[in-house]
């Protein structure tokens, strides 16, 4: 059974094998998303607020898809302002996703994936929140990092 768990913010999927006959694959087939340190969003020297995250899969999955958002909070619910995606298989080499919005906004910030890696047809599928960014005012848009 396909399976993606989620490990906080070193947070990714497992598509994995099951049962003991040999004809079932045992191993694990892990593919991890992670939020780059400080495991949220930050302000750029140039006032931009950014946010990174790589993903990567120790052994090769037959597809995946992964989405990493920067969004603001608007009430209850989040705003996109940026989304990066790939549909690269991050195997054997990690893959990097970036995001970038260029008016730095009084609010809170955080970054969000959405992963999709299946593996013999079998699909799994998670997602994930960062930690929060908030800004205050004007004067936290200038580069403290």
């Amino acid at each position: 059974m396909a399976v993606l768990a989620l490990c906080g913010v070193l947070a990714g999927c497992h598509v994995i094998g099951g049962g003991s006959d040999s004809a079932t694959p045992s191993a694990s087939f892990r593919c991890r998303v992670k939020f780059d340190s400080p495991y949220r969003p930050v302000v750029t020297s140039a006032g931009l607020i950014r946010g990174h995250a790589s993903a990567l899969c120790t052994q090769k999955v037959d597809s995946h898809v992964v989405t990493l958002y920067l969004e603001l909070q608007s009430g209850r619910s989040w705003l996109i302002k940026d989304r990066d995606a790939s549909e690269e298989v991050p195997y054997p080499k990690a893959i990097g996703l970036q995001v970038l919005e260029a008016e730095c906004q009084v609010g809170t910030w955080r970054l969000r994936y959405n992963v999709k890696a299946t593996y013999q047809g079998r699909a799994g599928t998670a997602g994930d929140g960062s930690s929060f960014l908030v800004i205050r005012s004007d004067k936290d848009c200038t580069y403290a990092h």
